[in-house]
């Protein structure tokens, strides 16, 4: 360009970049923004709310009506966690890709679970299949154990669970996970998290070039269903010896 139109040329780009920088921190604090409602929802427990914040196209693998339903059933039964805190760090800036911009959300939540079977009394005979679990030291130590690996296994490897005092089939959880943030053709924030267990779905329904960037959340050897299972019933059968 001519020398003459160097100083226009400057001004020109020195307001392209504010106005750039206005526009990411706009698009940061929607974020923050729409963050806040998702945490508020999740921490007073409001979990059929929660799912509206959900990456759509999530629900080609479980239907959001069903999911609306489940937690329903989960709520009415009383063996959803209880939730204390949530610690959140949203790494700027954004990454792009062709269809819009996306982020990773760092997060730690507190939590604490009940995992005493949700079976009412009028149900006579489960019911007092139950008490007898819970009153057989050896049977309780088994299904014990059994849960804690089906925490494990759903709530990550970096996940930190420990019996509460109060209760010994209560259980204290702090989750480190990661949330996938995504802005697509500017219809706003959605949230994915990359469950261990959901990876292999997740990878045909979320954008290739997120999957491609995000290498170390999409490329892990993940345990199947299957594995998991023997691996549960391996270790009630040897604590059921002991």
């Amino acid at each position: 360009m001519n020398k003459i139109f160097k100083y226009i040329l400057l001004t020109v780009m020195v307001f392209n970049t504010t106005a750039f920088a206005k526009e990411n921190k706009s698009g940061l604090e929607s974020l923050k923004t729409t963050f806040k409602m998702y945490k508020q929802f999740t921490l007073e427990g409001q979990f059929e709310k929660t799912i509206d914040y959900i990456y759509p196209p999530v629900f080609a693998i479980t239907p959001k009506e069903t999911l609306i339903n489940a937690s329903k059933m989960v709520k009415e039964s009383g063996g959803m966690p209880k939730i204390t805190s949530i610690k959140e760090t949203i790494k700027t800036p954004f990454k792009s890709y062709s269809k819009g911009s996306y982020t990773l959300i760092k997060y730690t939540m507190d939590m604490t679970m009940n995992l005493t079977p949700p079976v009412k009394k009028e149900n006579k005979e489960e019911y007092a299949k139950v008490q007898k679990m819970l009153n057989s030291p050896s049977e309780l130590k088994a299904y014990k154990s059994f849960m804690l690996q089906m925490l494990k296994a759903r709530m990550g490897k970096d996940a930190v669970i420990t019996s509460s005092k109060k209760s010994s089939l209560t259980f204290n959880i702090k989750k480190i996970s990661t949330l996938i943030a995504i802005n697509e053709n500017k219809i706003g924030w959605k949230f994915v998290e990359p469950e261990p267990q959901m990876i292999a779905e997740l990878k045909k329904v979320l954008p290739k070039e997120i999957i491609k960037n995000e290498k170390k959340i999409f490329d892990v050897k993940v345990p199947t269903a299957e594995e998991q299972m023997a691996e549960m019933m391996k270790i009630m059968q040897e604590n059921r010896k002991k």
